[in-house]
């Protein structure tokens, strides 16, 4: 779009008739799309005049795909108009110091803004060189494959080996956790061994005494306190006071080895399951990056023209 700023007193009408717009057409030749010449009243349709915010301009333009034929017909409709003598005193002298003065703030600004545009839109998206960014993402999404092969391989290989332990160890890791604490508490163990003897005189004294000899009655008691001090221990420990699943709160060697390998593979499943996460998400971000690539190449293609022809 072209513009040229006449007076106000220069009527639309002599600006659009067919004089004036014949003379352009037969200046430039100008023809339709099948090769005739243009006719002056296809001619005016594309041409605009309206009235500028300054109360004595009038703003001429002109559309067309082509910035040059744009220039050229809108000087063409000046030249013709100068031609009829109309407004030539005034417009002779100051035509083209108006229209450089009116227009070169316009392409300044209109510069300032392509180049503000190209850049909000590569700060927002974060691009530096997109081009570059482009490689370097296919590259990266190449190497996390690799890697997410390799961690999925050895993860398969930690769910093996904890369920193989798992199953030896025919109770929940957590459970077998605390019985090898208690196992290892030595206040448990005593109030344990406490109350298996306090237990097993008792059974034997049975044996001799009825249910309601003293004797009887006061092992029963000792069993009674002796299990409720097994109890807070084993609360201090676990934080429950009940022993249910929790066995005779032995553990043997064995089980102890076992636990301790099934927690290490656990560990290590976990590690490589928040590995593999990782690598998914990374590569997922890169993939997404990828398919949003012809989107910011068009929009930044755009904005670069826009900034070259500012």
């Amino acid at each position: 779009m072209n513009y040229l700023f006449l007076s106000i007193t220069c009527k639309t009408k002599v600006l659009l008739s067919t004089a004036v717009m014949q003379s352009v057409i037969d200046n430039l030749d100008l023809t339709d799309d099948d090769g005739v010449p243009l006719k002056p009243a296809a001619l005016s349709n594309k041409i605009e005049v309206e009235s500028a915010e300054q109360a004595d301009i009038l703003e001429i333009s002109y559309s067309s795909d082509d910035p040059e034929e744009a220039a050229a017909v809108v000087n063409a409709v000046m030249d013709a108009y100068l031609a009829r003598d109309i407004l030539s005193n005034r417009l002779k002298a100051s035509t083209a110091r108006e229209f450089i003065e009116r227009q070169l703030p316009i392409a300044e600004a209109d510069l300032d803004r392509a180049a503000a545009a190209l850049q909000q839109f590569k700060d927002a998206n974060g691009i530096v060189v997109l081009e570059d960014e482009a490689v370097v993402a296919v590259t990266a999404i190449a190497e996390l494959d690799t890697q997410i092969r390799d961690v999925s391989s050895n993860l398969a290989s930690a769910n093996t080996q904890a369920g193989e332990l798992q199953e030896q160890l025919a109770i929940p890791l957590a459970q077998a956790k605390q019985i090898e604490t208690l196992s290892q508490s030595t206040a448990v163990q005593q109030a344990l061994e406490d109350l298996q003897l306090a237990q097993a005189e008792l059974a034997s004294q049975r044996s001799l005494y009825r249910e309601t000899h003293p004797t009887i009655i006061n092992l029963e008691r000792r069993v009674a306190s002796l299990q409720g001090l097994l109890g807070d221990r084993v609360e201090e420990i676990v934080g429950t006071a009940s022993f249910s699943g929790l066995g005779n709160l032995q553990m043997s060697p064995l089980n102890q080895q076992l636990t301790t390998e099934l927690a290490t593979a656990e560990v290590n499943r976990s590690s490589l399951a928040s590995q593999l996460q990782s690598l998914v998400e990374s590569r997922n971000r890169y993939a997404e990056r990828i398919q949003a690539f012809p989107a910011l190449e068009k929009r930044q293609l755009e904005l670069t023209q826009r900034l070259q022809a500012a």
